[in-house]
């Protein structure tokens, strides 16, 4: 990282010292590093703080700075050094793997990423299509997280529309087996005064409930599912910004969605039970 003011390119990216200071003017054998390797000894066998030496290619670095937590394993076992100090180190003269551009506010952002290509491709003999380099910008980054998100959110979707048709079939089976065997008690019910609206409504109420409970179950199963990807993507793979959440009003609007399918599952079924004659009824 460049120690001058080029180098506040990649605090104002999203990285930022939450410990001890960044590069100066001037600094060799400096190193700053991750927030991982200062709370973990995977790496180094023991946690680093600030003042801790290092040892790189047979030259002593002294941790002066700690990144703040950014939420994936690479970035936050990253460990930064001067950049004239690394190219002295591993002998990479003036190459460089990646360069962070600041973008002036005015200008527009997929502009400059073209001017950048093109001046690439003039400085290295390339014509448009033989690039052997790459040029994103955020906004690219973004498009492909989305894409990704997207893809994602509609096969969960399928998943859910299934299970929902499943689970409705189920109910409805369900009612009409319970219509059937409840069919004298039905009679018996409109005999002593029961309207074709309350038998209607005690049988849309039981399939509320079995799908509101089907639900509970499908709410439970979905946390615990997600608080343990949450905990592999935490623990394995050291991506630490998945976090598993259910507000209370996601769980309500959950339970009574899933009383609303139940009922309309169940509603043939119901109206079934709600128009039977209760003197056929009685006889069955």
């Amino acid at each position: 990282l460049p120690t001058d003011k080029s180098g506040e390119v990649l605090y104002e990216s999203g990285y930022s010292v939450v410990e001890g200071r960044k590069f100066r003017s001037g600094d060799r054998y400096k190193a700053i590093i991750g927030n991982l390797l200062a709370n973990s000894d995977e790496m180094f066998g023991r946690k680093l703080k600030i003042g801790d030496k290092l040892r790189i290619k047979d030259k002593e670095f002294v941790v002066v700075g700690v990144l703040d937590k950014i939420g994936s394993k690479p970035d936050d076992s990253s460990l930064l050094i001067p950049l004239e100090t690394a190219k002295e180190l591993f002998e990479t003269g003036d190459k460089l793997d990646m360069i962070f551009v600041k973008v002036h506010p005015d200008k527009d952002v997929s502009a400059v990423a073209e001017e950048i290509k093109r001046e690439m491709r003039n400085d290295r003999n390339l014509k448009e299509g033989e690039e052997n380099f790459e040029v994103q910008t955020s906004e690219q980054l973004m498009e492909s997280f989305s894409v990704i998100l997207s893809v994602l959110t509609w096969f969960l979707i399928g998943i859910a529309s299934i299970s929902l048709f499943v689970g409705g079939v189920g109910i409805t089976n369900t009612m009409y087996t319970s219509v059937l065997e409840r069919t004298r008690e039905i009679g018996i019910m409109k005999a002593i005064g029961a309207t074709n609206y309350d038998v209607l409504y005690i049988f849309l109420t039981e399939s509320g409930l079995l799908g509101m409970a089907g639900g509970a179950i499908g709410i439970a199963i979905g946390l615990g599912l997600s608080n343990m990807v949450a905990f592999i993507a935490r623990n394995l793979a050291g991506i630490d910004f998945i976090r598993a959440s259910a507000p209370p009003y996601l769980i309500l609007g959950a339970l009574a969605f899933s009383f609303i399918i139940g009922s309309l599952a169940g509603s043939f079924p119901a109206l079934q039970a709600a128009r039977l004659n209760p003197v056929e009824a009685l006889r069955k």
